[in-house]
């Protein structure tokens, strides 16, 4: 009887080794660009000397981070077609761990004014019936666009 009562005792005592939870939810993406989650080591909790659950207990991966644009830049300065550019950069932040590219144009084009310039004076003509000969230029050098002033002055 006393064999029986301890056999008992021993089979109710044995060992019983932790086993792991199923992992948690993620957590939010933190400022570093993982998240994290758990999981314990109570699907059983060790017990009676049991051994501890093997592996780690937490899991962290790196979070999905779409692109997102700086600032636009200042405009270059107005080109003979009469348009001035800016740029903007999509690296805040820059896209990682298959998030998207930013969306939309990183370039913006705006019309400016360009005031006229004068050519240089061409020939002079020929004499004419009062002795007088002349000579003329043109307001094409650049010629005004987009509400740019027309050249000052005489065109001969």
């Amino acid at each position: 009887m006393l064999k029986f009562v301890a056999d008992s005792i021993s089979a109710f005592l044995s060992a019983v080794n932790g086993g792991w939870t199923l992992y948690g939810t993620y957590s939010a993406c933190s400022a570093d660009g993982t998240k994290t989650r758990t999981r314990t080591c109570t699907n059983p909790a060790p017990m009676n000397g049991g051994l501890d659950c093997v592996g780690p207990y937490v899991e962290v991966v790196d979070c999905q981070v779409d692109g997102g644009w700086t600032l636009y830049g200042p405009y270059t300065a107005c080109g003979a077609d009469g348009t001035k550019r800016r740029y903007r950069q999509c690296t805040n932040p820059t896209p990682k761990n298959g998030g998207a590219y930013c969306f939309g144009p990183s370039e913006e084009v705006a019309s400016c004014a360009v005031n006229g310039g004068w050519t240089l004076y061409g020939a002079y003509s020929a004499c004419g019936d009062d002795g007088t000969k002349t000579r003329t230029r043109t307001c094409s050098n650049p010629a005004p666009m987009n509400g740019g002033l027309e050249c000052d002055g005489s065109s001969d």
